[in-house]
């Protein structure tokens, strides 16, 4: 049996083994549970912080896209809108259009560009100046058919242009002169 002794011994050894621990926890472990709670609420809020980047992220992703998207709309509006200084093209393309239409292309004029054209500022207007419009008026004689081919190749033309009446008189056999009002759209050369 246990002697006493022993039993001394071992009530000795299991009370110093609690005042350790206590001993332990009080200097060591205690301390460091404020500084655990700080470093949790820490990473907590890093968690918050970035999932609120990732968000943000997330959106300027999308406003990248989305401005990229606008960047080749705006690219295939110019594509279609020349500068003032490409005005020249317009005037030849028509005689080239009424000479593949088959028609006599008596006249052509425009209200000049500059003081003459007329402005139209609109939506779709660029950031350092607006669409400028500018009136065409045109004199072609051909058969009806050709002068129909005729307004439809001007239709299909890439530059926008828009007719906005016709006047027909007879000439001679089926031929008919037809006095054409029209406009187009370009973008003025913009001060760097």
């Amino acid at each position: 049996m246990k002697t006493i002794k022993q039993y001394l011994i071992s009530s000795i050894v299991i009370i110093l083994g609690f005042v350790a621990v206590t001993l332990i926890y009080l200097f060591l472990i205690k301390p460091l549970v404020p500084e655990i709670s700080d470093t949790k609420t820490k990473i907590a809020n890093s968690n918050s912080e970035l999932n609120q980047k990732k968000e943000k992220l997330k959106k300027l992703e999308e406003i990248k896209d989305k401005l990229e998207e606008y960047r080749k709309v705006e690219e295939k509006i110019k594509s279609v809108l020349p500068s003032e200084k490409d005005l020249p093209k317009l005037f030849h393309m028509m005689e080239v259009i009424a000479a593949e239409s088959n028609i006599g292309l008596g006249s052509i004029s425009s209200g000049a560009s500059g003081a003459s054209a007329e402005t139209q500022s609109t939506p779709a207007a660029t950031t350092s100046s607006s669409i400028q419009k500018i009136s065409l008026s045109l004199d072609v004689s051909g058969t009806y058919d050709q002068i129909i081919g005729y307004l439809n190749n001007i239709g299909n033309f890439v530059q926008i242009t828009n007719v906005n009446s016709s006047t027909l008189s007879p000439k001679e056999g089926d031929i008919v002169n037809v006095q054409i009002s029209a406009y187009s759209l370009y973008l003025p050369i913009s001060p760097q």
